[in-house]
């Protein structure tokens, strides 16, 4: 008993020693930490907070300094004497047939001018934006909208003038200062102000927008700056392991070439947001979907044409491909370019340095920057870089921004497509063909071929381009963004064969170019839907689970596989998340009333249609989509209306026309069809199915002349369109022209070799024969 009591003892003190034991090594493991790890880890059980550029000004003078008054200390500023450019000395001034009186009352600013009522009122000037080239001037609702006058003060000539001065607008159209498109909230302030808060509420149609800075702080790009503070102000801050926390900061300058730009991307594109929260985390496609080089955006070589901004052009170039980033040739506190002489009022003046530092290297020393390379006299405008390389377009009126791509400059794509080029920019009185002779004189009749030649090809859209278009589409040594703009162009072009090389681009490595395989995927049928898209709801960026959830909406969820609705069901909230996020917008009105459509729910959908049109009377595609629910529901007085107020505002839209011909020949009224379906085609609304309706039209109106030169207009056109082809055929076997109508067949057996209906159709033509 004893023995067994000594051993139960022995144990028992054997456990202790060894918790004794345990208890010594994590007290030695804590006591290894030093204080400063002690601090690091305090700080960072607390969330960051907002403290102010102020706060940052007093260790970071210098770079306080140069921030101030930069574009960014300038975004917006409260309207006062020290931040107001413009004459607001009781000045007149008449633009568009609108007077606008500039005046001061009380201390403050104010304009009277023409409100979204049509008449005439004082708006206080409560806030500025920008400084120069141009000034802006905004006033306050009481719905909590902030609206941008667009008669602006133009710094540099020191005159009032109108942004859109070659538009007519009318007071309620959205591009009006008093529409959307000028409402501060949602399309200017996340990017003019420091940690932004929309706060829009839809029920109610309301804001309150709320900033942590009016302007573009320094926590703008370095995030939350409390837990910086705290750590380099505690007693127990360690300079060495400041570099392993990098400060509780972003710190911009370690970051390398794709890192920084998706940094700026934010802001300095033109892109859709999905998700709002921790915009600085993940990839840039888990919060914005870039714009791609489309038709009214971009030239069609992919320079820029809209107001775009600089991530689109930046990310086609040569430099952003060999690893150049944004502060190599701006300051990134001044925003200025790297080299700048002089100024004057903001206004910069540049030589070759920002280039030569770069491109002044062993052999190259002897090429740039000499006549050998630029065949202009030395030390002019003409030989500087930017004048071939850098050129730009004016947006906002004035302000002249040049294109980031940082092209070549190719007068001979000039001559065959009919775009802009750097040569004829300054020698205005030649032709591109004088300037595509000078550049083979200077360099010689080889030209390199690079995307911008597959761009141009891809935007017309034809056939006979797809097999050169895939191809460029596979090329993943070719920027992203003109890969997914080639995907783009394939989806519009009516072919057979661009269904291959649009499938494969579902499995790109970059995700712009997945997300717009989505895209062009999200109108083809239920079946082919389900079979290629079920698999991006796994994708691992969020703009292509979104992109492909909302293809999946409606009765066609029932088929995605057991495997994914766990995916689906996540991607629908990631996706129903992007459609609050952007309740603000007309395009985001438009995606919920195409949403709720697929849902059943046409009230909905209705409702929301209207509502898109309220925002952006001249918003067509609402008009259209709401005329085809109201022809769907059997309402044809409803959609006709709807449809003839498009072509009242928009005399060329072919797809109106083309609806409306398919109601007509709905209502049997083939004579109304024909000609509606052939204006259609007549104004651009070109594909195989508009000719066959138009045929078909014509044939229904006993016009069998006229529908066979539309037959054989639709086959010209589309060769490879079985159903034109069998139509016709069919029309031609009716009419007893069986020789004819095997000429037909037998092109069909070559589109679709081994086609029993093919082959059936040919053998009873023969017996008729």
């Amino acid at each position: 008993m004893k023995g067994r009591i000594f051993l139960l003892g022995g144990g028992l003190l054997l456990w202790l020693g060894i918790i004794a034991w345990s208890c010594s090594d994590k007290d030695r493991a804590e006591e290894s930490k030093s204080a400063a790890d002690l601090v690091v880890e305090r700080i960072k059980s607390v969330e960051a907070e907002y403290v102010g550029t102020e706060k940052c000004q007093s260790c970071h003078e210098e770079e306080y300094g140069e921030w101030k008054n930069s574009d960014h200390d300038w975004a917006m500023q409260i309207a006062m004497d020290t931040t107001v450019l413009g004459d607001f000395n009781d000045t007149k001034v008449t633009l568009n047939g609108i007077t606008s009186h500039f005046f001061k009352r009380d201390g403050k600013y104010f304009i009277n001018t023409e409100g979204k009522d049509g008449n005439y009122h004082d708006f206080e000037v409560k806030y500025t934006f920008g400084y120069y080239p141009l000034q802006n001037y905004m006033t306050e609702n009481e719905d909590g909208r902030i609206q941008v006058h667009r008669v602006t003060w133009d710094s540099e000539k020191n005159r009032w003038f109108n942004q859109h001065d070659e538009l007519d607008m009318h007071h309620g159209e959205w591009l009006n200062w008093t529409g959307a498109a000028g409402t501060w909230n949602t399309m200017c302030a996340d990017c003019h102000s420091t940690d932004l808060k929309k706060n829009y509420d839809p029920e109610s149609d309301t804001f309150n927008t709320t900033f942590r800075e009016i302007n573009v702080g320094c926590e703008a790009c370095h995030g939350e700056g409390s837990h910086h503070v705290e750590w380099v102000e505690s007693e127990d801050y360690d300079e060495d392991k400041n570099m392993e926390v990098k400060s509780f900061m972003r710190m911009t300058a370690y970051l390398d070439n794709k890192q920084l730009v998706r940094e700026c991307a934010p802001c300095h594109s033109r892109r859709m947001n999905i998700e709002i929260d921790d915009q600085f985390e993940g990839e840039f496609m888990d919060h914005f979907v870039p714009e791609i080089l489309r038709d009214g955006m971009y030239h069609g070589d992919g320079s820029i044409q809209d107001e775009v901004y600089v991530y689109g052009s930046f990310v086609q170039s040569k430099m952003y491909e060999h690893g150049v980033k944004c502060t190599d040739c701006h300051n990134p506190h001044t925003s200025r370019i790297k080299g700048a002489k002089s100024h004057d009022k903001g206004q910069w003046v540049y030589d070759n340095t920002v280039c030569t530092n770069c491109h002044l290297k062993g052999h190259e020393a002897e090429i740039y920057d000499t006549p050998k390379h630029h065949f202009h006299e030395q030390d002019t405008e003409a030989s500087q870089c930017i004048s071939c390389h850098f050129v730009g377009e004016y947006y906002m009126g004035n302000d002249y921004r040049p294109d980031h791509a940082f092209r070549v400059p190719r007068p001979d794509q000039s001559v065959e497509y009919g775009i802009k080029n750097a040569c004829n920019r300054c020698h205005e009185d030649q032709s591109a063909q004088w300037a595509a002779d000078a550049v083979v004189e200077w360099y010689g009749p080889d030209r390199d071929i690079n995307y911008t030649d597959a761009l141009l090809k891809g935007r017309e859209r034809d056939p006979a381009n797809v097999k050169e278009i895939a191809k460029f589409v596979r090329d993943v040594s070719q920027p992203e963004i003109a890969r997914a703009t080639a995907v783009h162009y394939l989806s519009q072009t009516n072919d057979p064969s661009v269904v291959n090389p649009i499938v494969l681009a579902l499995n790109d490595p970059e995700p712009l170019v997945r997300y717009r395989a989505v895209e062009a995927i999200s109108t083809w049928s239920d079946e082919e839907r389900v079979t290629y898209l079920v698999p991006r709801l796994k994708d691992e960026i969020k703009s292509v689970r979104v992109a492909a959830v909302r293809t999946l909406v409606g009765p066609i969820a029932q088929q995605v596989p057991a495997e994914y609705k766990g995916a689906y069901e996540q991607a629908m909230t990631e996706y129903m998340k992007s459609l609050a996020i952007n309740a603000d917008f007309r395009n985001g009105n438009f995606s919920y009333g195409q949403y709720y459509e697929r849902m059943g729910d046409d009230l909905a959908a209705e409702k929301y249609y209207i509502r898109t049109i309220g925002m952006d009377s001249l918003f067509n595609a609402a008009r259209v989509q709401l005329a085809n629910l109201y022809n769907r529901k059997g309402e044809n007085d409803k959609a006709l209306e709807r449809l003839e107020e498009v072509i009242e505002i928009e005399p060329a839209y072919g797809g109106a026309y083309y609806s409306i011909g398919l109601i007509k020949a709905e209502e049997q009224d083939f004579a109304a069809a024909e000609k509606y379906l052939g204006l259609g085609v007549e104004k651009g609304n070109d594909h195989p199915r508009a000719y066959y309706n138009w045929a078909l039209a014509a044939q229904q109106n006993k016009d069998l002349k006229k529908a066979e030169k539309v037959y054989k207009m639709g086959i010209d056109r589309y060769g490879n369109a079985l159903d034109l082809r069998n139509a016709y055929a069919i029309m031609l076997i009716q009419n007893q022209r069986f020789k004819e109508a095997l000429v037909q067949i037998d092109a069909m057996d070559k589109i679709s070799p081994n086609n029993p209906q093919i082959q059936q159709m040919k053998q009873q033509v023969m017996q008729m024969m």
